[in-house]
């Protein structure tokens, strides 16, 4: 005859104290330390680019991609032989497709957050960077826009600081955003300046 226990069987003890909507807690998970070292300063989010910014990343590998490929080809055709060319065209068309696929993370990747001393960039897809820019650093900063960029209706906003090899850019604004952001960035650095 079988008895049953009324009690429950023994919970695993917690590992960290978090609880889970259930109540129970949870163990540690491993992209939390990552995640933390990557997070915008307190009280704040990540501000994003502009979607143009893929459009531009895209236009320029496919433009590359159509000349290597475009003159290679046929040039290796009449050279070399036709498999030769096929296979240069099929690597062009193949590092369009990768371009085409990394331009679209790379955008997703930019982040900034203006914090209280400090302006904030993350950006990075194989190497993820987090950069910290005091304001009090910052020596000039302006607006940049090539034609392609300005067809698009985007900016950067380049950041140079007294360290001579910590140039910093945000790619990707739309035009009116790059503008105040440089205004916010040039009151901000005056008024932090006084203790250099």
């Amino acid at each position: 005859m079988e008895t049953s226990d009324p009690t429950p069987p023994p919970s695993p003890a917690p590992q960290d104290g978090r609880e889970q909507p259930d109540g129970r807690t949870r163990p540690d998970e491993p992209s939390r330390p990552f995640d933390a070292a990557f997070a915008p300063p307190a009280n704040t989010s990540w501000s994003r680019v502009s979607p143009a910014l893929a459009w531009y990343r895209r236009i320029v590998v496919g433009a590359l991609c159509l000349t290597a490929g475009g003159v290679g080809a046929p040039l290796l055709f009449v050279w070399t032989s036709w498999p030769l060319a096929a296979a240069w065209a099929g690597l062009a068309l193949l590092l369009f497709v990768a371009g085409w696929v990394l331009a679209g993370l790379f955008r997703r990747s930019w982040g900034y957050a203006e914090g209280p001393e400090e302006l904030y960039l993350a950006y990075g897809v194989f190497v993820r960077q987090l950069v910290v820019i005091p304001y009090g650093r910052m020596q000039v900063v302006d607006v940049t826009a090539d034609l392609l960029e300005q067809a698009l209706g985007i900016a950067t906003v380049r950041v140079r600081t007294a360290a001579s090899t910590a140039d910093t850019r945000v790619v990707g604004l739309p035009l009116a955003e790059a503008v105040q952001m440089r205004d916010r960035l040039a009151a901000r650095s005056e008024s932090f300046s006084t203790g250099l």
